[in-house]
C-alpha cells in the first residue's frame, strides 16, 4: 500500500499533482480546446447546461475561469476569465476579464445571457453571448454591508457578503442573490435596475457582531422580519409562485410565497399589491414601486 502523499505545483501549468493509493488526481489548469475529459479543473463550484446550443457552463473556481464544453466536440474551452485572480474593469471581452473565485454559473436563455457570482470581487457579472462582452450586474465590488444606502438602491451601488448563488426569474424579470454573509435574501428587478432585500433582516446596528444576525426566529412571519443564517443555494418556482432557499446555518430548507405581477401597471411592496390597505404596515409610507414604501 502506498502511503506516500506528495505535492507538486509548477507555476508556469498551474498544475498540481495529488498521489494516494496509486490514485493520481490531477487538478489545476492545462489548457483549452482539449478533450473535456482531459482537462484539468480547480475546485469547481457551479455547473449550468444549456440544452438549446448542447453546452455545458463550469465555474471553474479556483482557476478563475468560466468554463464551457461543448457536448457535440467533448472540447473544453473558455468562456469567461483569464486565470488571474483580480478586478480589471467591464465592458471588455468576457476571456479578457479578470474574475476571483467565480463560485455560480446560471444561464438567462430567454434573454441570452451568463450570469456569474464573482465571489472575492463581491459582484455579479453578466456576459452577453451574443458579443461575448461582460458587466457588472450587481455589487459594487466593496464587501460588507452599508447601512446608509442599505435598500431600494441601483443594484451596482450595492454591498454583498460572500455571495455565493443566485437564480433568475423571468416572469417577473427579477434576479434572487442569495446574500450569504450578511444573512439575506436579495432580489434585484432588472426594470429599474434596483436591489432590495426579499428576505432576512432588514436593518441592524452599523457595526455589528457577525452573530448577531445569524439565527432563526421562527416561521410563518414576514420574510423580512426573519432571521437567517447563511443562506445559499436558492431556487425559484414560477408555477406555484415560490421562492426556496437553502438557509444552511440554520439547517433548513424555506420557502416563500410570492406575487407574480400580472400586469405591467401592478405595484407590490412585500409582496402586497399597492392598492391593499395593509401596504407597507398600514399607513408607514406610500407603495410607489416595487417593494419601495416612501414616507
Amino acid at each position: 500500500m502506498l502511503t506516500t502523499l506528495f505535492t507538486l505545483q509548477i507555476q508556469a501549468a498551474a498544475v498540481s499533482e495529488l498521489l494516494i493509493a496509486q490514485v493520481v488526481i490531477l487538478y489545476g489548469y492545462n489548457g483549452d480546446d482539449i478533450p473535456a475529459t482531459r482537462a484539468h479543473l480547480n475546485s469547481p463550484q457551479g455547473v449550468a447546461v444549456d440544452n438549446d446550443n448542447n453546452l455545458v457552463y463550469i465555474a471553474d473556481t479556483y482557476n478563475s475561469r468560466i468554463r464551457v464544453v461543448n457536448r457535440t466536440s467533448g472540447n473544453i474551452t473558455t468562456f469567461a476569465g483569464t486565470g488571474i485572480q483580480g478586478y480589471n474593469g467591464d465592458n471588455i471581452a468576457a476571456t479578457r476579464a479578470q474574475l476571483f473565485l467565480p463560485y455560480e454559473v446560471v444561464i438567462d436563455s430567454v434573454n441570452n445571457l451568463i450570469y456569474i457570482v464573482d465571489f472575492v470581487n463581491s459582484r455579479i457579472r453578466v456576459v452577453v453571448r451574443s458579443t461575448g462582452i461582460i458587466s457588472t450586474f450587481a455589487g459594487s465590488g466593496q464587501g460588507g454591508r452599508d447601512y446608509d444606502k442599505e435598500d431600494n438602491i441601483q443594484a451596482t451601488s450595492s454591498q454583498f457578503a460572500c455571495v455565493e448563488r443566485l437564480a433568475i426569474d423571468n416572469v417577473n424579470n427579477l434576479v434572487y442573490i442569495a446574500d450569504t454573509s450578511n444573512h439575506r435574501i436579495r432580489v434585484v428587478n432588472r426594470t429599474s435596475g434596483n436591489i432590495t432585500t426579499f428576505a432576512g433582516i432588514i436593518k441592524g446596528p452599523k457595526y455589528y457582531n457577525y452573530n448577531d444576525e445569524c439565527g432563526y426566529n421562527g416561521d410563518e412571519i414576514e420574510a423580512t422580519s426573519a432571521k437567517l443564517c447563511n443562506p445559499r443555494g436558492i431556487a425559484v418556482d414560477n408555477i406555484n409562485n415560490v421562492v426556496y432557499f437553502a438557509d444552511s446555518g440554520n439547517s433548513r430548507i424555506r420557502s416563500i410565497p410570492f406575487v407574480n405581477k400580472v400586469t405591467a401597471t401592478d405595484i407590490y411592496c412585500f409582496n402586497i399589491l399597492s392598492t391593499d390597505p395593509n401596504v407597507c404596515s398600514q399607513g408607514n409610507g406610500v407603495c410607489t414601486s416595487y417593494n419601495s414604501c416612501v414616507l
